[in-house]
């Protein structure tokens, strides 16, 4: 059992390694860490390098998704636009941490919780 969740963790890797590549060759860069707010050029503020693999790790419609709400809420805290936010993928994830199944839940200063899965 052991040696399967270690085939499948490098299988991952290797998944999120071709993505990087795939987007460097699309983007000519690698995706930055977390996109900084307040660049006009940058329409998605606060964007994780994970999020962008995205199209790369065929997940295109979740893609769309993540898109769609920035153009609806700027804010990756607003709900219910940033639903995508909350959603855990098995590429970024460890078979053997049970913690990677489900999204984790944050507290925020202003007294709600944030969801958020590993995208």
């Amino acid at each position: 059992r052991a040696a399967g969740a270690r085939a499948k963790c490098q299988n991952n890797l290797r998944q999120i390694a071709l993505a990087a590549q795939n987007h460097h060759a699309t983007a000519q860069q690698f995706p930055l860490g977390v996109t900084p707010p307040g660049d006009p050029r940058e329409p998605y503020p606060y964007l994780s390098w994970s999020a962008r693999l995205l199209p790369h790790l065929e997940q295109g419609a979740l893609w769309e998704q993540t898109t769609r709400a920035f153009r609806t809420a700027s804010s990756f805290q607003s709900d219910p636009a940033h639903v995508h936010r909350a959603t855990p993928l098995a590429v970024f994830s460890c078979p053997s941490d049970g913690r990677t199944a489900a999204p984790a839940e944050f507290k925020l200063e202003s007294g709600g919780t944030l969801s958020h899965g590993l995208t």
